[in-house]
């Protein structure tokens, strides 16, 4: 999580330099491999390129990102000499950011798959026998006539979707044009959607798709989350140790590099910039209606989350005041391990291993999660909320008459929620912030929504500050609800 966030805020301040600092006529020029000794080359981290740029360019700087369009970004604001990509993705990327260029010596050739679980056997001979017959019968090569074009357009054919059968659960990215991504229409497409929907096809089912970070892929087919993963991976050695490879088309890396900036006389101003991000990151494409969606994820998961930590914290809360002192260690022990796992290390254990071979939704999963690490922290905050109620104030209700239960919400309860209601508010806040990490599990959420928009367009600035924006009217919103409902029990 910490790491996620230190990207996005680089990524905005990579923005705002090269932004306002008008430009460099010229960085630099590679004229051969040597012009790289001692540079700082990005890496999407678990891909070809990382082992590549070890092997190629020993020594090199290594600089690592989650995404390759956080690689250009950073390029732009010089902070990153040079970044390896495969001449799948290069085109687009040279159509959306002016002065990148690629030096036009390869780096080398691979073969690119797809993965799949190793216990699934029948299913890989069955994607490996209808590889072959479209290599065979020359639709794959229609396909990259059609998808890898150098002038960064691509052709969509239609593809019979099946409704009725036992999905075929592919995992893929939706940021990586020409292969996987959100097309105007909202709909994912690209080269490997149409693939695996002709291998649906062929095989008579419908096929799923599941949008995964990169890294998470392997973890979710060797899980048995998804059939099958696909997203440009190298046939390594390591990997077949893991997972089956289904070899579908070739790729070939290139170093690219800022060749040049455009001059402070080409820069547009402020308004013209912010008039043409809202209009290329929102108005295009109905872009606004990811953002709309993606937020409708997040509070959904928040909600619920909210809810079910807080029941389940009041539950722990009478258990840790109980007399039984099984009872107590227990819930001591289940506190001491909600608190010290990072949430994205627990989302990803109930997530690949807890509910491994169940298929629940994944945003069940979140909220299951989310509630289950903030039911530690409820439970400490009620605990501490009752105690701060004196004994004497209990005392003199039993003296009044007053039973158990008229104590506890007639006295007890109330003066319990005014202590409490600020740190609660403060855990509410922080759980909602940190539902930024769903995307690990496939979730659409606000987050994710920023960066395919941040994917389609190569820009920094709005996805991230609209994304920020949203979050921060998210969480004042709550935490003024909160205090609103508070002084109304006043």
């Amino acid at each position: 999580m910490k790491t996620t966030k230190l990207i996005s805020v680089f990524s905005v301040i990579c923005f705002f330099l090269s932004a306002c600092s008008g430009g460099k006529e010229k960085k630099w020029e590679i004229t051969s491999f040597d012009d790289l000794d001692g540079k700082t080359i990005g890496v999407t981290s678990g891909t070809i390129e990382e082992r590549l740029v070890k092997e190629k360019f020993p020594k090199a700087k290594i600089a690592y990102f989650l995404d390759f369009i956080d690689i250009v970004l950073a390029m732009e604001a010089g902070k990153v000499d040079a970044m390896l990509e495969c001449n799948i993705w290069i085109h687009c990327m040279l159509a959306e950011t002016p002065g990148l260029t690629y030096f036009p010596e390869p780096i080398r050739s691979f073969d690119m798959a797809m993965v799949i679980n190793k216990d699934k056997s029948q299913l890989t001979a069955q994607v490996e026998a209808i590889v072959d017959s479209l290599r065979k019968e020359g639709v794959l090569e229609d396909m990259e006539g059609r998808w890898f074009r150098e002038d960064a357009t691509y052709e969509e054919v239609d593809i019979e979707m099946l409704t009725t059968g036992e999905p075929l659960v592919v995992a893929s990215l939706s940021t990586n044009i020409p292969t996987t991504f959100i097309a105007g229409n909202g709909k994912l497409t690209g080269f490997d959607v149409e693939l695996t929907r002709r291998i649906g096809l062929a095989l008579n089912r419908p096929v799923k798709f599941m949008d995964m970070s990169f890294d998470a892929i392997i973890p979710a087919v060797v899980g048995g989350k998804v059939d099958i993963g696909i997203a440009g991976f190298l046939a390594t050695p390591e990997r077949r140790e893991s997972v089956n490879m289904v070899s579908y088309t070739k790729a070939t890396s290139y170093v690219l590099y800022m060749g040049s900036h455009p001059t402070a006389s080409e820069n547009p101003g402020l308004w013209s910039r912010f008039k043409t991000g809202i209009h290329k990151n929102l108005i295009v494409e109905d872009r606004y209606m990811m953002v709309l969606n993606g937020l409708g994820v997040t509070l959904e998961i928040s909600l619920f989350a909210i809810l079910l930590g807080t029941m389940l914290g009041a539950l722990l809360c009478f258990c840790k005041m109980s007399d039984k002192k099984l009872l107590r260690v227990t819930v001591d022990v289940y506190s001491l391990v909600m608190k010290g796992t990072p949430v994205v290390v627990l989302l990803m254990v109930v997530f690949y291993i807890v509910f491994a071979n169940v298929g629940i939704n994944p945003i069940v999963v979140a909220v299951f999660a989310f509630g289950l690490n903030s039911s530690a922290y409820f439970a400490e905050i009620i605990r501490n909320g009752l105690h701060s109620v004196g004994r004497g104030q209990v005392e003199a209700a039993y003296a009044l008459g007053f039973n158990t239960y008229q104590t506890f919400w007639l006295i007890r309860f109330p003066q319990a929620v005014k202590h409490a209601l600020p740190v609660y508010e403060n855990e509410i806040v922080t759980m909602i912030k940190n539902t930024a990490i769903v995307g690990y599990i496939a979730i659409a959420d606000l987050t994710k929504a920023g960066d395919i928009i941040r994917s389609r367009t190569f820009d920094a600035f709005f996805p991230l500050i609209l994304v920020t924006i949203l979050y921060l009217v998210v969480t004042v919103g709550v935490a003024q609800l909160l205090r609103l409902l508070a002084n109304r029990r006043r």
